[in-house]
């Protein structure tokens, strides 16, 4: 498993600039230079960097490591490589509330219901356990998205690649 120490990173991805063709008129009055973009192109999207951050090995699977690969694998019912993202309850367009019923904020996940079951239990490591609760227009195939209790903590998690256990 190739993972990051915690507190540590690791540039994934460099990324790079943007390049933006800009025909410019610059005129001259009293001294005093004046710009004014007549026309701009984008000729090239910026890409962003991508940086892993280490969050450390969760306490919780921790202990599932220590009872040993057969009773992990009777607690696992399958392991899913999913794309994460973070949301809270205060988005916009939210009502606080989830598909299901449930509050929205950690331990409460949205899922493609056709990939994971709601009311699924998942371990997640980095975040814990939590349940299948919650839909959305963007969660569409092996993509989840992860509840949190505050904006700050949703914007850290930032996207990512996880591995998703769901549990029997």
């Amino acid at each position: 498993m190739n993972e990051t120490a915690k507190g540590k990173t690791k540039i994934v991805s460099a990324g790079s600039a943007g390049v933006r063709l800009a025909i410019v008129s610059f005129v001259s009055t009293d001294g005093k230079v004046q710009k004014q973009v007549l026309a701009s192109h984008l000729l090239r999207k910026p890409k962003a960097r991508v940086l892993a951050v280490g969050v450390g090995t969760y306490a919780a699977f921790a202990a599932f490591a220590q009872r040993g690969l057969q009773k992990s694998a009777y607690i696992a019912a399958d392991a899913l490589d999913m794309v994460a993202t973070a949301y809270t309850a205060a988005c916009s367009g939210c009502s606080g509330y989830t598909a299901t019923g449930y509050r929205a904020g950690r331990g409460i996940v949205a899922v493609d219901p056709r990939v994971i079951p709601l009311g699924t239990k998942l371990f997640i490591p980095g975040y814990g356990f939590a349940i299948a609760g919650d839909t959305g227009g963007a969660i569409v195939g092996y993509r989840i998205d992860l509840g949190f209790n505050s904006e700050s903590d949703a914007i850290q998690f930032g996207r990512r690649p996880i591995k998703v256990y769901t549990l029997r």
